[in-house]
């Protein structure tokens, strides 16, 4: 989450699980965050900074749990060079549009908020 990052300025130590369903696989990665703004970040439609990662630990994990799924469609939500951007409806919501950055307060704002109800709702109808 866009709020997560200000978390790296002052403990930059994180550890990420990459789960892949299909296989089934697991592997843990600990490392040290940085975030890059450079040009580089050009490369990764609607990305407005990277969060590079040098490993301090790579290890497999035991994938035992891991429930076994499919990948149908990409994501409408999906950021690409191809497509309109959508907003997710959570950031529509009316008690946490403060929270969120300038660009997607703006966004949000023009696509009109929703109460807790209507999320709710768009949830229940499979439409998040």
């Amino acid at each position: 989450m866009y709020l997560s990052v200000g978390n790296l300025a002052n403990h930059a130590q994180v550890g990420m699980l990459f789960i892949d369903f299909e296989t089934p696989r697991r592997l843990r990665v600990q490392g040290i965050a940085s975030i890059d703004e450079s040009a580089d970040k050009l490369g990764f439609p609607g990305a407005e900074f990277l969060i590079r990662i040098k490993p301090t630990a790579i290890w497999v994990n035991c994938p035992r749990y891991i429930h076994s799924y499919k990948k149908l469609e990409d994501s409408p939500y999906t950021p690409s060079n191809h497509s309109t951007e959508r907003i997710a409806q959570w950031k529509r919501l009316d008690s946490v549009v403060d929270s969120l950055s300038e660009k997607d307060r703006v966004v949000a704002l023009e696509s009109g908020l929703i109460s807790l109800e209507d999320y709710n709702l768009k949830i229940k109808n499979k439409d998040g």
